[in-house]
């Protein structure tokens, strides 16, 4: 992939730009991804240059005026409103090309999901094959650990933390201890809590004192897939732990913006996190877990394995500027 430094090098339009995260700089030089590869195998068929450069430097920011499809690669930044933003999602395998942002600032967050809309039998297929290629092979984001032979207890709820409070444009409603606090004091049994592997020490620390405050809420080093098994309700901010939980069809309680929000209790307040933890599974009950999987990974995300990907990842970004 060609890497732009002299912005004299590039026409002032019919290219496409991309600009890198520095995480993601070397790995695309190096041609290590199968997104871009795909990308780039069709742009060279359609005769469209490719450049790559780092989101962060001055020529990255000169290049968005020009009339080029422009995406942004794990570039968080929500005043960038022309071009495409490119990231993982929250199962491996499946990518955001959206016009809006990624994860809580994607364009999903402001659609109506309607299953009557979606195919009963595409569902199926969709979310059993990717249960059944996900769940056995312990895999996620982030490496789990390995699922032991001995069993945890079930969990009356699970709470996921995350690395989200000291953010610059952070999406959450309540805080780590809030929800905490909260589960412990309105939940009649067991309530596990799992660390963010990004969370510091200092912060491991807080939180292991305060769950030390009450009996029933421990503090688990487990797989997620073990964790959604045995729990009974999901409580996070909006961690892709969380989605990974309508694998198993738990009602989720989401306490921060979320582009799954459709599939979850959302809780901005304490007090809307009490009421949603007495009325959750009522409330999901009837929930079309696997439409809904279809609907947001078959539909508004891109899988790349799949033989149609560059076919559909080229009729999206060429509509230019959505």
């Amino acid at each position: 992939m060609e890497i732009t430094k002299d912005i004299s090098e590039l026409p002032n339009s019919d290219g496409i730009v991309i600009h890198s995260s520095f995480l993601w700089f070397e790995r695309l030089q190096a041609g290590k991804s199968m997104f871009f590869a795909k990308l780039e195998e069709r742009a060279a068929l359609e005769q469209v240059p490719i450049f790559l450069v780092d989101a962060e430097n001055t020529t990255s920011q000169r290049l968005r005026d020009l009339d080029h499809v422009h995406l942004y690669l794990r570039y968080r930044n929500p005043y960038i409103n022309k071009g495409f933003h490119i990231a993982t999602g929250y199962i491996r395998g499946f990518w955001y090309c959206d016009p809006k942002g990624v994860n809580w600032n994607s364009s999903i967050v402001n659609m109506e999901f309607d299953p009557k809309e979606i195919e009963f039998d595409a569902a199926r297929r969709t979310y059993y094959g990717i249960r059944g290629f996900v769940l056995p092979r312990n895999t996620s984001r982030h490496s789990q650990p390995i699922v032991k032979g001995d069993p945890l207890p079930p969990a009356a709820a699970t709470i996921y933390l995350q690395d989200l409070e000291n953010k610059k444009y952070s999406p959450h409603f309540l805080r780590s201890e809030e929800m905490i606090k909260t589960a412990a004091e309105c939940i009649d049994g067991r309530v596990y809590v799992k660390f963010h592997p990004l969370q510091t020490m200092k912060v491991r620390e807080y939180i292991t004192e305060l769950c030390a405050e009450y009996k029933s809420v421990e503090i688990v080093d487990r797989s997620i897939h073990e964790l959604n098994e045995i729990s009974d309700l999901i409580i996070t901010q909006n961690s892709a732990a969380a989605f990974e939980a309508l694998f198993h069809k738990k009602p989720i309680i989401t306490c921060g913006k979320s582009d799954f929000h459709h599939a979850s209790i959302v809780a901005r307040t304490i007090s809307e996190l009490e009421r949603g933890i007495g009325t959750a599974a009522r409330r999901l009950v009837d929930f079309q877990y696997a439409k809904y999987f279809h609907w947001f990974l078959a539909e508004q995300l891109l899988e790349v394995e799949k033989p149609e990907f560059a076919d559909r990842l080229w009729a999206r970004i060429m509509t230019r500027n959505p």
